[in-house]
Parts: C-alpha cells; structure tokens; sequence
C-alpha cells in the first residue's frame, strides 16, 4: 500500500488527501523519514532533496524520476556539475536503486515500476549487479 510523504512545502496538519495514507512525522524528521525509506518495498519519488537520502543507503530501494526540462534546478548541467552522470544510475548504486531520466508520467511510472519490480521478484537479495539484473 503506498504511503506518501509531502513536501514540507505543503501547510503542516492539512492531512492526507482523499484515500491517502500520509505520514506527517516523516516531513520533518530525518530519522522517521529513512526508517521509512528502509521499510518500504519500494520507494518513488521525483527528484528533491530528502529523497537524495536514498541514494547513500544500501537497505533503500528506490525509483527517482528526474524530468531535465521541468526546472533550472534540474538541468543537465548543474546535475552534471554535481558529480552525477545524467542517462545514469550512481556509481554506487544497488540493483534495486535506479534513476529514471524523464518525468514522473503515469505511464512511464507504471513500466520503471513494474520493471523493478520483476527484477525484485528474479534477484530478491540484490546480489546481482545493476548491469545483470
């Protein structure tokens, strides 16, 4: 079951929306927020700063879209300039950690999902290299 977690953007106590299950404590709080990238099966989320958590723990699996023309924060070249080789997953990323390199689209978010999903479901360990699996 998905659980959201907001950006600290949105108005604290506006609660979830409809049929959503949010955790609130996690918007604010680092600990609770990794915990919860740790327990989850699967972690989705668009390129922003919390979910860069993701990336330097192993126990998170994650899918991270990242639309290159949606905002000059996210352009080629400041991600470029930060070390990241964009059309890339990081160096040191597990087989269940992957950057998606366009915009979080249902569509598009449906196939990476089930994607990662059946390469879950082959190599449920990660013991595969991301090239393998």
């Amino acid at each position: 079951m998905p659980i959201v977690v907001h950006d600290t953007e949105r108005p604290a106590g506006s609660g979830p929306l409809d049929g959503e299950i949010a955790c609130d404590p996690a918007r604010w709080n680092l600990e609770i927020r990794m915990a919860l990238y740790e327990a989850a099966w699967l972690n989705l989320a668009v390129m922003q700063g919390p979910m860069e958590l993701c990336w330097y723990n192993e126990r998170a699996r994650y899918l991270v879209f990242v639309d290159l023309s949606a905002d000059p924060s996210c352009s080629a070249e400041l991600i470029a300039e930060g070390g990241v080789n964009v059309g890339s997953d990081l160096p040191f990323a597990t087989p269940f950690q992957h950057i998606v390199w366009q915009a979080d689209r249902a569509t598009l978010i449906r196939r990476a999902f089930d994607e990662m999903a059946a390469r879950i479901d082959r190599d449920p360990t990660g013991s595969l290299r991301p090239q393998d699996a």
